[in-house]
């Protein structure tokens, strides 16, 4: 019920759905899960004892994160070079954002490029953590594993 200045008033609501509604649902049930593979390429990286992060505290990152359902079960922590970030928590997942002099100090296995933009940049800023045999994730378009090309 619909209150309005002159008294209660009724609105009906269509049963049928729109054609907007009905071409959107036909699209959802026929599409697979875009962050399935990603999702399981971390989860199982996790079950093989892996440590894994991420780099990068974007919005695109927390959407990537929020999707996925990660949390401090998937990821220890993201990575992130802005100081207004740092010491804070990632909205939804809840991981702490950490400077980035963590990651050659704590060595995790991987870490997945959540600001996938600045990929080649932070690839090519990180190769000590790659020399000591940190490996990055892409999760865009497909999820990829970089190995170091020294």
């Amino acid at each position: 019920m619909i209150r309005s200045q002159t008294g209660p008033t009724t609105k009906s609501v269509p049963t049928e759905p729109s054609a907007i509604t009905a071409v959107f649902m036909f699209v959802s049930a026929a599409s697979t899960n875009p962050v399935e593979p990603i999702s399981a390429l971390v989860r199982g990286l996790r079950a093989q004892g892996k440590r894994v992060i991420g780099y990068g505290a974007s919005a695109k990152g927390n959407t990537l994160l929020n999707t996925s359902g990660f949390t401090s079960k998937d990821l220890d922590y993201i990575i992130d070079n802005t100081p207004f970030k740092q010491n804070k928590v990632a909205p939804g997942s809840w991981l702490p954002i950490r400077p980035p002099e963590w990651l050659l100090r704590d060595q995790p296995d991987y870490a997945l490029i959540l600001a996938w933009n600045f990929a080649p940049e932070i690839i090519r800023r990180e190769t000590d953590y790659q020399q000591k045999g940190g490996r990055f994730i892409l999760p865009i378009p497909e999820p990829k594993i970089v190995d170091y090309a020294g």
